[in-house]
């Protein structure tokens, strides 16, 4: 009989190692911006010092803002990043506030493309936006700034800062 618990138990740690997940982590996503801090805390990878950091930081729109805003380093993190999610009434409405306002005609009198409403092939038409960016911007959508491209890893700035006299922002 204890050779068969311990068979049983032997399997079900298999099993946990096997699916990548330790015994006792949480199975559901963790919002950064309404979670108590009961549950930060129980939270495994955060703990109470992190908790506190957290909450002080809220609101989040991205999960990347922990290791950017120094509120945890990149090692912890990345071990919990898939299990974290920036997503809230609260923050959804906060995103939607901050957005500007109608993006304007494609192109400007001088010819330049403006970079919330241009299209896809329009802008993968200039050499150092390509179609790889050129994806990643309207999916993007909407800027306020060049410079919130950059910052959101749409574009680094040397190939945005070739295009800029090709393009605007209203």
């Amino acid at each position: 009989m204890a050779r068969r618990w311990s068979s049983l138990v032997g399997g079900i740690a298999l099993v946990a190692t096997l699916s990548g997940r330790a015994v006792g982590q949480p199975q559901t996503m963790l919002d950064l911006n309404t979670a108590t801090r009961e549950q930060l805390v129980a939270f495994k990878g955060i703990g109470a010092a992190y908790a506190d950091k957290v909450i002080a930081g809220r609101p989040y729109k991205m999960r990347s803002e922990l290791v950017a805003r120094k509120i945890m380093p990149a090692t912890e993190y990345l071990k919990i990043k898939k299990m974290l999610t920036p997503t809230s009434n609260d923050a959804a409405e906060a995103a939607l506030n901050n957005m500007p306002g109608p993006a304007g005609p494609p192109k400007d009198a001088e010819g330049r493309l403006n970079i919330n409403s241009a299209s896809a092939e329009d802008l993968a038409a200039l050499p150092s936006i390509g179609e790889g960016y050129a994806d990643k911007i309207v999916k993007g959508r909407p800027y306020s700034s060049f410079s919130d491209m950059v910052k959101r890893n749409i574009i680094p700035a040397a190939a945005l800062n070739r295009a800029r006299a090709r393009l605007f922002i209203q």
